[in-house]
Order: structure tokens, then sequence, then C-alpha cells
């Protein structure tokens, strides 16, 4: 009777371990839905700032082109690594802390190298479509890709920390279009009312 007791305790904190793990990536998931637009990462659909020569006002240069042209444009497809990579000694630096992550504090050492990412359970945007992808595999397709119409990048995903009661995250995001087009950037997630809201700090930009 007590093997079985414990057999049971065993599969409900292996269980509850499982369920943690996958709301961990909610916050990752969530921020995808949220971000993942075409008038974030589909340059097309702007019109170019006018020449500094032109008389006309700069102001309303980068206006989105006229939705007839829009829907003539193809999907975008952007890229985005199928998993989570970690540092194996993450060093958090506090210089810009945010209220309510003390969580990371110094150098937080991961026992995980990476973390599988399902984007299939996401829903393509309106005219934009996720591609998930390996690291290695994008950089040996990017050569092939680079110049298509319908190319956006890749977005990649680095050093996922959640707080314990599972309301809190910490991750950094990178986007890369071409070798001199990149931008890192730390995501700050809460779940406040049944939704994330993120707060974004620039970590480096080329």
């Amino acid at each position: 009777m007590r093997l079985i007791f414990c057999f049971f305790i065993l599969i409900n904190l292996s269980s509850c371990q499982h369920t943690t793990n996958k709301n961990n990536l909610n916050a990752i998931l969530a921020y995808i839905n949220s971000n993942v637009k075409q008038n974030k990462f589909d340059i097309r659909i702007y019109n170019p700032p006018s020449p500094p020569e032109s008389k006309e006002n700069l102001a309303h240069g980068g206006n989105i082109k006229h939705d007839s042209i829009i829907a003539k444009l193809e999907p975008l497809h952007l890229y985005i690594s199928d998993s989570i990579q970690f540092d194996k000694n993450f060093l958090y630096k506090n210089r810009d802390s945010i209220k309510g992550f003390s969580f990371l504090k110094g150098v937080i050492n991961s026992k995980k190298q990476s973390i599988f990412l399902n984007l299939n359970i996401l829903k393509n945007g309106k005219n934009i479509v996720i591609e998930p992808i390996g690291t290695d595999k994008f950089f040996e397709l990017y050569p092939d890709i680079r110049f298509n119409n319908n190319y956006g990048g890749m977005l990649s995903f680095k050093n996922l920390f959640v707080s314990k009661d599972g309301n809190k995250a910490y991750f950094e995001v990178i986007y890369f279009k071409h070798r001199l087009n990149a931008q890192k950037s730390a995501i700050y997630a809460e779940f406040k009312n049944n939704i994330w809201v993120f707060k974004s700090r620039m970590i480096s930009i080329s």
C-alpha cells in the first residue's frame, strides 16, 4: 500500500513539473502573438521618406501605402527559432532594474542549454507567415532567402527566467534581418488581469 501511495505522489509531482515548464513558455508565446504583426516587420508596406532636398514636409515620410497595394504583396515570412537558448553563466546587470524583478540577481547558472519552443500552436498573423526553424538551418538558408521580397528576418530568444509564482518573466529577444541590421532587447513580462504585459529595454543594435 505504501508503494502504491509513493507511486501516486511521484506521478503528481511529475505532472506539476510538466505544467510548470509548459506555463513558463507562455510569456514568450504571448509576446510572439502580440508583437508579430505586419506593421512591425514588413518595410514593404511603408512609403519611403521624402529626400532631404524635397520641399515637402518630412514628417509624413514613412506613411503606410494604400490597402490595395498592400493586398497584392506576398505574405511576409518571419523565421522564429524553435528553441530558447541559455548562457551557461548568465550575468544580470542591474543598471536598469524594474520593480518586482528581484529574482534576477547577480550570476545565474543555467543547467539547460536550450528548451524546445513549440511554435506550431501559433496562428499566422494577417499577411505574415511564421516559419519555425533551427538557428543553424536558418543561417544555411540565409544566403538564398535574404533578397527575397517576402523575407522578414528572424526572431530568437535567450535566457528565460520566471518568478516562482509564474507571474513574471525575463527573457531576451534577438531580431536579425541582415548582418548590419539586428537588435537585442531585454523583455520584462508580467501577467496582469489575465494578460501578459511587456516592457522592453534595448541591449544592443547594429
